[in-house]
């Protein structure tokens, strides 16, 4: 669980060093026992309260993953305590390219999995991971040879594609923002895109077309 910084100042003036919290519940491998307190440190950039806890250890709490309550130091003395309820805050989450990532830091050639993994012992809890690209399958990317109207069509578009074989792939599109020269993805024969669409030749308007 990421969050925006917006929502991360939001939690650094809600639980400023020294704020006193009670967890309730803790996703964690090794979880602090609920009903345990602690002091919060600091609230780092991906909005996780590092605490340290009353029974020695010091954990990352993930607000809208792990279930606290923040204690009223008034009320402390008294043994009563005040909750605050996190359900019905704006706290989204964000979504995070690796690829992007690692622009910025060398992540390593782990999987998804153990990237996931690491990144929530860290303290930034990672709710799924979903490949992208994974039901593409026989999607190249090749360059417009050549163009010409389709001879039973106002906006249809022959196109001749340079896909690395042998000869040039013709495909019929019906895209209007694209010119000779360019480097487009092409669907070739018998490929698979998202949803479960499967791309084979075909005739479109008389002219074979095979792939999109």
């Amino acid at each position: 669980m990421v969050y925006n910084e917006k929502k991360v100042e939001l939690l650094r003036q809600r639980y400023p060093e020294g704020t006193r919290i009670c967890l309730d519940h803790m996703e964690d491998l090794c979880p602090v026992e609920s009903g345990t307190c602690g002091t919060v440190q600091f609230v780092d950039d991906a909005g996780t309260l590092h605490c340290k806890f009353d029974d020695g250890r010091t954990l990352g709490v993930i607000p809208d993953v792990d279930k606290f309550h923040k204690i009223d130091q008034e009320q402390t003395q008294n043994n009563e305590h005040t909750e605050v309820n996190y359900e019905n805050e704006e706290l989204s989450a964000m979504k995070l390219s690796r690829k992007w990532l690692q622009e910025f830091v060398d992540v390593g050639p782990v999987s998804d999995r153990d990237f996931a993994e690491a990144m929530t012992i860290s303290g930034s809890k990672v709710e799924v991971t979903e490949d992208l690209g994974a039901e593409i399958k026989n999607v190249v990317v090749g360059r417009i040879d050549k163009m010409e109207r389709h001879p039973d069509s106002d906006h249809m578009w022959v196109c001749q594609i340079d896909a690395g074989q042998d000869e040039p792939v013709q495909i019929v599109t019906g895209a209007w923002n694209i010119h000779e020269g360019d480097l487009v993805p092409v669907a070739k024969d018998n490929s698979w895109l998202p949803g479960g669409k499967h791309i084979t030749r075909g005739n479109l308007r008389g002219v074979k077309s095979k792939g999109m």
